[in-house]
């Protein structure tokens, strides 16, 4: 059965410059932040749609399609499973190997443009006709909570029990899979990248930061243009309010979600 590699995070978890180490990996072709629907919720953002589109990101890489093939891509209409498909068997006629990072944030957030579904769609789509290789990447939730809120597109439009319903959720998913925590990935990037590498069978380069400056990738502008891997620093926590931190810690459901986590984090 042909084998495609995903990778699965929440937004502002660190799924950038993971992915980023990934995609710099010998022989990966990456597409970042694919969604059936995120074509349409880009559109919703005020952004290009284009970047959710896999063929239209496949287009941009160099030496992929010839100038035959783009000529036929620009004139087709090809459905969603349709594009990846064509994006793989080209992949594979390269002995490349296709790593799609999901857009898990229309699946398991969705606000303030769409309603979540809780289950990973991407894997419902793929999994008939794919063996599915896929890690899932984490950040505390506190950390994820306050960073998802900070961006201007979302301007704390996410409740928190809401919030933690998802991440929740989500975990729930990761928990079928490899799972790694994007704190402990920055402080040894290296150790874990190796493991992540032989996770979606992909062959690893120690050399891989020489690279890492020049792949185009979608998701935090930081991340985006970073040339290395820098530590993760527990920025938004120190300078939240104690009272609400404690309020927080009291809330039922980031007791249970903090349990849950017990393998990754503590409260």
């Amino acid at each position: 059965m042909k084998k495609i590699r995903l990778i699965h995070n929440l937004p502002r978890s660190g799924g950038t410059i993971i992915s980023k180490c990934i995609g710099v990996q010998r022989n990966v072709i990456l597409l970042s932040e694919i969604h059936e629907q995120g074509e349409l919720i880009r559109e919703k953002m005020g952004s290009d749609p284009n970047m959710a589109n896999p063929l239209k990101q496949a287009l941009k890489l160099s030496n992929f399609f010839n100038d035959k093939e783009k000529e036929k891509i620009q004139k087709s209409n090809y459905n969603f499973i349709d594009k990846i498909n064509l994006i793989y068997e080209k992949a594979e006629n390269k002995g490349k190997k296709l790593v799609i990072r999901d857009w898990s944030y229309i699946d398991f957030i969705g606000l303030p443009f769409s309603k979540p579904i809780y289950q990973n769609s991407l894997i419902k789509k793929l999994e008939k006709d794919y063996e599915i290789k896929n890690i899932y990447i984490l950040r505390h939730p506190l950390e994820n909570f306050f960073s998802i809120n900070s961006l201007k597109i979302l301007n704390n439009k996410i409740p928190l029990d809401f919030f933690l319903k998802s991440y929740s959720l989500f975990f729930k998913e990761a928990a079928k899979a490899r799972t790694y925590s994007y704190e402990k990935f920055t402080l040894d990037p290296y150790k874990d990248l190796r493991k992540i590498c032989d996770n979606i069978e992909i062959e690893f380069d120690k050399k891989y930061l020489n690279n890492i400056g020049n792949i185009e990738i979608t998701g935090d502008h930081k991340a985006i243009s970073s040339n290395t891997v820098l530590p993760s620093e527990d920025k938004i926590m120190k300078f939240i309010n104690e009272d609400i931190l404690l309020k927080i810690k009291k809330n039922k459901l980031y007791i249970n979600l903090i349990d849950e986590l017990k393998d990754f984090y503590r409260s």
